[in-house]
């Protein structure tokens, strides 16, 4: 399965957008395979 990077910048504009309280990463399992969990920060 190919998987991007986490967007956490578009998380933000999101989470702020929708008012949400709390933020679920599902299926995380699948990043097994890697060392690290890449994250986007920053544009």
């Amino acid at each position: 399965r190919r998987v991007g990077w986490f967007d956490a910048v578009a998380t933000k504009y999101g989470v702020r957008l929708q008012g949400a309280t709390d933020v679920v990463l599902s299926l995380v399992d699948v990043l097994g395979y890697l060392d690290e969990i890449p994250i986007c920060t920053a544009y």
